[in-house]
C-alpha cells in the first residue's frame, strides 16, 4: 500500500542499498536545486524541492508507488529541460548562452538533464526491489525495528562464548 505515514526498515541487503541509493539520489538532487537557485532563482526550483519531499517519503515507507511517481516527474523535468534547449537550437541561438553568467546557468542546467536521466534509471530499478519488498513483506516497522535491538544485542552477546563453538583444526 501507499501509505506516507508508516516509517519501515528493510531486512534484506538489497532493500538497504535500494534506501542508499535514494538518500543519493536525494542528496544529488539536492545539491542540484540549490546550486540552480543560487545561479538563477526562480521560484519553478522551488517546486523541485517536492521532489527531494517524494524521495524522502519513498525511503522511509518503502514506497514503490512514490518512487513511480518520482520518475514521472523527474521525466517532466527533463523534458522541459530539453524543450529549453530544443527553442534555442530551433532559433538558432549558442546553446550555452551569450553572456558568461549564462554559460554558468545553462551547463548547470545540462548537468541536471543528464542527472535526470541517469536518476530515472536508478529509480525504475529501485521502484522494482521495493515493490518486490513490499510483496515479500520483508521490512520491519520502525517501532518494532526498536523494540528488537536491545534484544539482538542480548542474543549476540550469549550466542558463543570465548573459544565456544565448531573448531577448526589447521595443518
Amino acid at each position: 500500500m501507499c501509505f506516507p505515514f508508516d516509517n519501515k526498515k528493510p531486512t534484506t541487503a538489497d532493500g538497504i542499498e535500494a534506501v542508499q541509493r535514494l538518500q543519493i539520489i536525494a542528496f544529488c538532487e539536492m545539491s542540484l536545486i540549490f546550486t540552480r537557485c543560487i545561479l538563477d532563482f526562480h521560484f519553478g526550483y522551488l517546486y523541485e524541492l517536492l521532489v527531494i519531499l517524494i524521495l524522502w517519503q519513498s525511503w522511509t515507507t518503502l514506497s514503490s508507488c512514490l518512487c513511480q511517481l518520482y520518475i514521472l516527474i523527474a521525466l517532466y523535468l527533463a523534458f522541459f529541460i530539453f524543450v529549453q534547449f530544443a527553442t534555442k537550437v530551433q532559433h538558432q541561438l549558442p546553446i550555452l548562452g551569450t553572456t558568461p553568467a549564462e554559460r554558468v546557468i545553462n551547463f548547470v542546467q545540462i548537468i541536471t538533464f543528464v542527472f535526470y536521466l541517469i536518476s530515472q534509471y536508478y529509480a525504475f530499478l529501485i521502484q522494482r526491489i521495493l515493490k518486490a519488498i513490499e510483496l515479500e513483506g520483508s521490512f520491519v516497522k520502525e517501532s518494532e525495528y526498536e523494540k528488537g535491538l536491545p534484544q539482538q544485542r542480548q542474543a549476540a552477546q550469549q550466542s558463543y562464548g570465548v573459544f565456544q563453538g565448531r573448531g577448526v583444526a589447521i595443518g
